[in-house]
C-alpha cells in the first residue's frame, strides 16, 4: 500500500481520538475475522473488481499499520458500530489508494487561523462598514455562510487547504467578531443575508457557489433566493430547518434541550447566569462508564462529539449571559421565518442543491431537514456520511471536500465511498 493509504487510515483513527483520547486505550477496535469480511467487502460500491485476497492484503496492511501505531484492536465475528466505520474508512482508504476514490487526506494544520488569514487572505470593507475576507487565490468563488456567533476556525482545513481551487469568501455577521465569534445581537437571518449580498455586490463577483452551515443554512437558503441568478450552486452542510411548517419533527436532541433553555431565560432573565454555567457542561465527555456495555450507545456518542480541542468554541454563542438572552431571541425569529415558502420559491429557480449530512448528529434533526426540502418540491442531491456528527468541514474533511468539489464542479456525485451514502431526490 502506498502513502496515500497510510495516511487515510492515519486520519481515521485520528477522527476519534481528536474526539476521545482515551477512548481507543479502554475500547479496543474489533475488526471482522477474516472468514467474516466478504460481506463487507462487496458492499463497498468500487470494489467489485477485487477479489477478497487482495482485500485481505489490503485490510491486513492497515492492521500492521496499527499495531505499530499501538492502537489496541482485535478480530471478532461481531464488530461494534465504531470498529466497523473505521473497517469501512479502511475499504475507501484501498479504494483511493487504487485511484477509484477521489478522497485525500486532510492538511496538517501547520499554521494558526490568523496566520492563514494574514497569508493567504484579504480582509476588506464595504461601504457600509460590512468586514470580510476573500482568498487570494483559487478561480471557483466560493462563500461560505458559517453559523452565527461559532468561531471562524471550524473551517481552518478549508480556508488553508491549496490542493483545492476555491476563491474564498466569508462575511462577518453582526452577532459577533468574524474571528472570535460571539452573540452580541439578535438581529434577523434576513439582515445577515442582505450583508452578504451587499458585500458580492461590493465584489461584483457574477458566478460563484454557496455553502452554509447549521443555522447558517437558513441564511444561505434566503441569499440564494435573493440572487439566485447568480449562483451556480448551493451546498447545505448540516443545517437546521427548525420551524419549518410541517417539518419541524422530529426534533434533535441539542435542539430541543436548547428550547426549554430559552423559555426559562425568556421567562426570567435572571436566570441566565446559572444556565449560562450548566450550558458550559455540555462539552463535558460522555460517561464512558455508563455506555462500556453499550456499543452501539457508545458509538453514537462518539461520533456525535465534536473534536475535543475545539468543544468549547462551538459554546461560545451562549458563553455569557447577554449572549444567552441574544441567542433565544435570534432563535425564535429564525424559526418564525417562512421557510417552507422560501424553499418552494428556491425549488423553482432549479439551482442545483446538495445536502450533506452525518448520520450521527445529534445538533440537528436530519429527518426534519429532508421532510422540509421535500415537501417544497425540492431537487437535490443527499450525501451522509457514517460515524459523522455535526462537524464534517474538520472530522471528516477528506470526504467534505470530495463531496464538495465533485457538485460544485458539475453537480454530480459518484457512490464510491462505503462511508458515504448517496440519495437523489
Amino acid at each position: 500500500m502506498g502513502p496515500l493509504f497510510s495516511q487515510l487510515v492515519e486520519g481515521s483513527v485520528g477522527e476519534i481520538e481528536r474526539r476521545e483520547p482515551q477512548y481507543l486505550p479502554r475500547f479496543q477496535l474489533n475488526f471482522p475475522r477474516q472468514q467474516s469480511r466478504k460481506d463487507r467487502y462487496r458492499k463497498h460500491p468500487a470494489l467489485n473488481r477485487y477479489g477478497d485476497a487482495s482485500l485481505d492484503q489490503a485490510i491486513d496492511s492497515a492492521v500492521e499499520y496499527l499495531s505499530l501505531r499501538k492502537v489496541p484492536f482485535a478480530h471478532s465475528d461481531d464488530g461494534d458500530a465504531a470498529s466497523l466505520v473505521v473497517f469501512d474508512a479502511l475499504l475507501d482508504a484501498f479504494a483511493a489508494d487504487e485511484r477509484l476514490l477521489p478522497i485525500q487526506p486532510a492538511p496538517k494544520p501547520a499554521d494558526s487561523l490568523d496566520r492563514v488569514l494574514e497569508n493567504e487572505y484579504d480582509e476588506r470593507r464595504t461601504a457600509g462598514g460590512r468586514r470580510y475576507v476573500v482568498g487570494r487565490r483559487g478561480n471557483n468563488p466560493l462563500v461560505v455562510v458559517n453559523a452565527l456567533g461559532i468561531p471562524l476556525a471550524i473551517w481552518n482545513k478549508l480556508l488553508g487547504d491549496s490542493s483545492h481551487d476555491f476563491r474564498i469568501l466569508t462575511v462577518e455577521n453582526r452577532c459577533g467578531d468574524l474571528i472570535s465569534g460571539g452573540m452580541n445581537s439578535d438581529v434577523a437571518l434576513t439582515q445577515h443575508a442582505e450583508d452578504i449580498a451587499e458585500v458580492l455586490e461590493h465584489e461584483k463577483l457574477d458566478q460563484f457557489h454557496v455553502l452554509g452551515w447549521c443555522n447558517g443554512g437558513r441564511i444561505a437558503i434566503d441569499l440564494v433566493n435573493r440572487i439566485g441568478n447568480k449562483v451556480k450552486t448551493l451546498t447545505l452542510l448540516s443545517p437546521t430547518l427548525r420551524g419549518t411548517e410541517g417539518a419541524s419533527q422530529p426534533g434533535s436532541p441539542f435542539e430541543d434541550r436548547l428550547e426549554q433553555i430559552f423559555t426559562t431565560v425568556k421567562r426570567n432573565n435572571a436566570l441566565a447566569v446559572p444556565l449560562v454555567k450548566m450550558i458550559s457542561n455540555f462539552s463535558q465527555s460522555p460517561d464512558w462508564e455508563a455506555l462500556a456495555g453499550d456499543s452501539s450507545g457508545r458509538a453514537r456518542a462518539l461520533f456525535a462529539l465534536p473534536a475535543r480541542e475545539c468543544a468549547a468554541n462551538f459554546l461560545v454563542p451562549m458563553s455569557a449571559p447577554p449572549f444567552l438572552l441574544n441567542y433565544a431571541k435570534r432563535t425564535a425569529a429564525d424559526e418564525a421565518y417562512p421557510m417552507a415558502n422560501t424553499l418552494q420559491k428556491l425549488a423553482a429557480t432549479g439551482i442545483p442543491v446538495l445536502l450533506i449530512t452525518g448520520n450521527d448528529d445529534t445538533m440537528v434533526s436530519n429527518p426534519a431537514t429532508c421532510t422540509a426540502l421535500r415537501n417544497a418540491g425540492m431537487a437535490f442531491i443527499h450525501a451522509a456520511i457514517s460515524g459523522t456528527g455535526h462537524y464534517a468541514q474538520d472530522l471528516q474533511y477528506p470526504y467534505f471536500l470530495w463531496l464538495l468539489k465533485s457538485f460544485t464542479q458539475d453537480q454530480q456525485l459518484s457512490d464510491g465511498a462505503l462511508r458515504v451514502s448517496i440519495e437523489k431526490h
